[in-house]
């Protein structure tokens, strides 16, 4: 067993929580649920909304449930509700299309966080080739890809953070770098873009839940664990070891009070 460093401090895999640090503002989307329907952002790719049940490559459907839109899709609700609308998508195979985006108006020299949740809907268990995300903002890449869970119906949450700096206005794009037209189905939900706000004197988080995300290989197994402060003489198992299904894992934690370090091993 070997620890897989996500972010290098020394030779440990960084995430400090500082629970009540901070707190997410406003959502300035106008319709990040989809709960309005069509309206609201833009897309590059095509609205199909009657289309005898068969979503073709490059269009996109607001429903509540992926089955509705695609007579192969697996049958799931919405990530808000369970029986709200989603954002489904049948991906294409030109990444520079945007497939959703908004422009709103921000503050200068102010931190945002742009999140989400993503799933998959192809028929059958998994998603052979499950949708690649990649952010941007007023043309600028943010963050790292981030891969749609391969496991059908698993919705995963997505975060990036972006400093406006002297910008009053953000134009927010999803676009999908998976370029093959065999799978490539997946959702969106509960998109945000919100100011940050942060105790500088601290290593601040969003939330008093943290998702702890990082690069696997599928079939290969995982311990992630946590300290309260470093060097750690102890460690401590967050839960059960998790057996990986895709190229990316994430598992939850509920902080309380008090900073959590988290380290993520793999065994040989």
């Amino acid at each position: 067993m070997k620890i897989l460093n996500l972010v290098h401090v020394g030779s440990f895999a960084l995430i400090c929580i500082i629970a009540s640090s901070a707190q997410g503002q406003s959502n300035l989307l106008i319709n990040g649920s989809f709960e309005l329907g069509n309206t609201g952002f833009s897309s590059d790719y095509t609205y199909s909304h009657n289309h005898a049940g068969m979503l073709s490559e490059g269009d996109y459907d607001i429903v509540s449930n992926p089955y509705l839109t695609h007579s192969l899709a697996t049958s799931f609700g919405d990530h808000t509700s369970g029986t709200g609308l989603m954002f489904v998508v049948n991906g294409g195979n030109n990444p520079a299309q945007i497939i959703w985006s908004e422009t709103v108006n921000v503050a200068t020299n102010t931190t945002y966080a742009l999140s989400g949740w993503s799933a998959s809907w192809s028929g059958g268990g998994f998603e052979a080739t499950p949708g690649t995300l990649v952010f941007y903002v007023n043309g600028i890449q943010q963050g790292n890809p981030v891969e749609v869970p391969q496991a059908n119906a698993t919705w995963q949450s997505f975060t990036t953070l972006w400093n406006s700096q002297s910008a009053t206005q953000a134009v927010v794009e999803i676009h999908d770098l998976l370029t093959s037209a065999y799978g490539n189905d997946f959702t969106l939900d509960d998109l945000s873009f919100a100011e940050l706000s942060t105790n500088l004197t601290t290593a601040a988080t969003i939330y008093n839940s943290v998702e702890i995300n990082w690069g696997s290989i599928s079939n290969k197994t995982y311990q992630i664990q946590w300290s309260p402060s470093l060097p750690a003489s102890n460690w401590f198992n967050l839960g059960n070891p998790v057996t990986a299904v895709s190229t990316n894992s994430s598992v939850w934690d509920r902080v309380t009070s008090g900073a959590r370090f988290y380290r993520v091993l793999v065994f040989q």
